[in-house]
C-alpha cells in the first residue's frame, strides 16, 4: 500500500467517524427529556394547558414513578408553522396544538 492509498483510506475512516458522531449528537438532542415545568416554560404555557394537551393526546407524556416527562422530539413534532397550509387540516393533532400555542403567546 503506497502513501496515497493510505491517505485515501484515512480520509474514508475520518469521514465515517464524523458521520457517526453527527448522527449520535442529533439523536441525543432529539431524545432529551424535559420535566413538566421545563416543557411548560419552553412552550410558554401554563401547567394546566400542558396537562390538557397530554390528556387529549396532543403532546405525548412519559412517566417514571410519579414523575412526568416530555421528549424534545415530541415537542418539536407537535409544533407547526403558522400562516401556512402545512398541518392546517381541521382536527389534526398538530394543527390544534399549534392554534393553542399561538393563542397563549398572544396573551
Amino acid at each position: 500500500m503506497d502513501l496515497s492509498e493510505l491517505q485515501s483510506l484515512f480520509k474514508e475512516v475520518e469521514n465515517s467517524i464524523k458521520s457517526y458522531i453527527d448522527d449520535r449528537l442529533a439523536n441525543q438532542s432529539a431524545d432529551k427529556l424535559f420535566t413538566r415545568e421545563q416543557t411548560a416554560k419552553h412552550l410558554d404555557v401554563d401547567l394546566s394547558t400542558l396537562w390538557k394537551w397530554s390528556k387529549t393526546g396532543k403532546l405525548p407524556s412519559y412517566g417514571i414513578g410519579s414523575r412526568t416527562y416530555y421528549k424534545l422530539s415530541d415537542i418539536e413534532e407537535a409544533l407547526i408553522p403558522l400562516n401556512s397550509s402545512y398541518g392546517s387540516k381541521k382536527g389534526s393533532k398538530s394543527s390544534t396544538l399549534g392554534n393553542s400555542v399561538s393563542k397563549n403567546s398572544e396573551q
